[in-house]
């Protein structure tokens, strides 16, 4: 469903299986005003454009439609098919001349009216390299936004410049399942998106160039002119006079004293710095008298660590000096054990030996 601009018309999308239209109502009578069939599966967004006198609609059956309201006839229609895409969404350029539709085959195609004899024609095709799922322009025409509905990009926000030329900027908002719809508000201030993710979200657009003119294309401007009464006309130029004469006096004031003042600003200023510079003197013996401080703590902390660890390498030695002596006691002392062990054996074996003999001689 949508409003026109002028708010006197809303159209509503409805239909069942094989049977889509839109309706267009008068909002203070609920008069229904037209229908329009057209579409063969669901439609997925509509807009108006911005004098009312038209609007267009897309759908998952890849169709763009183009509706004029001076006639209330399906006649009276252009169309643009995209063979094999689901299109998602529409918007209109202030003009009406310009049509930017988004659909499943990531493309943000610029359709381009040809005039009263031709019908509506894909004039540049941009590669979004991502689903796009909702379209919308500020009122200013400044800006186009666009939703993203892609998981591999998540549920972002594209911020087109217009005229457009494939450049973006991008701000995350909702979840991988994608944006449903945008909305501008009607000053141009913020950006309204709702997300498959069951979340609503509101951007406050910061492009001063983008948000609401107060004076909008097709409203009547106000005039330069200002018309006053030759009375206040009287008034003002004696007023002027006056200011006049109150700036030459105090141009004169001013001649005299400024030098008075000139002398007095500058006697200020060097005392000003001279207390500075006493103060900063001060601060700087302060810092001397505490870094001679620090140095001779660290040189007795240095002297304290260094002697610390002369006694510990003196116990560390003498332990070792200890430990090696013990070492070399218990080795000759299982030396010895060793040379005793190694003689008892000799005289085992020669006993052995002599026995062995006897008694090969014997049984011999």
């Amino acid at each position: 469903m949508k409003f026109s601009t002028g708010g006197q018309y809303f159209a509503a999308a409805n239909g069942s299986q094989n049977n889509h239209q839109i309706q267009v109502f008068a909002t203070y009578t609920g008069e229904c005003k037209a229908e329009f069939r057209g579409h063969s599966n669901k439609i997925k967004s509509i807009v108006w454009s911005k004098d009312d006198t038209s609007l267009v609609s897309c759908g998952m059956d890849g169709f763009i439609y183009v509706w004029k309201m001076n006639e209330n006839s399906n006649n009276n229609r252009q169309d643009i098919h995209t063979k094999g895409v689901v299109m998602n969404s529409v918007a209109i350029s202030a003009d009406s001349k310009t049509l930017y539709a988004v659909g499943s085959d990531k493309f943000l195609k610029e359709i381009v009216d040809g005039g009263t004899n031709r019908q509506y024609d894909v004039n540049r095709q941009y590669d979004a390299q991502a689903i796009l799922g909702a379209l919308a322009f500020t009122n200013s025409n400044k800006l186009l936004f666009a939703g993203v509905s892609d998981e591999k990009f998540g549920g972002a926000i594209r911020c087109y410049k217009y005229p457009i030329i494939g450049n973006y900027s991008e701000y995350q908002a909702h979840d991988y399942l994608g944006v449903e719809a945008l909305r501008v508000t009607n000053d141009d201030q913020y950006l309204i998106s709702a997300g498959k993710d069951g979340t609503i979200i509101i951007f406050e657009i910061k492009d001063k160039e983008a948000r609401g003119m107060k004076i909008r294309e097709g409203f009547t401007k106000y005039a330069d002119e200002i018309f006053v009464t030759k009375r206040d006309m009287e008034e003002l130029k004696n007023t002027k006079e006056a200011l006049k004469g109150t700036k030459k006096e105090l141009q004169s004031q001013t001649q005299q004293f400024s030098l008075s003042a000139k002398d007095e600003q500058i006697k200020q200023l060097k005392e000003k710095q001279r207390t500075f510079l006493e103060a900063e003197q001060a601060k700087y013996s302060n810092l001397e008298n505490t870094i001679k401080e620090l140095q001779q703590e660290h040189m007795k902390l240095v002297e304290a660590q260094k002697k610390k660890y002369e006694e510990e390498l003196a116990e560390i030695e003498s332990i070792n000096q200890k430990k090696t002596r013990d070492k070399v006691s218990e080795y000759e002392a299982q030396k010895k054990i060793q040379e005793e062990k190694r003689e008892e054996y000799r005289e085992k074996i020669s006993e052995m030996i002599s026995k062995h003999n006897e008694e090969v001689r014997r049984l011999e």
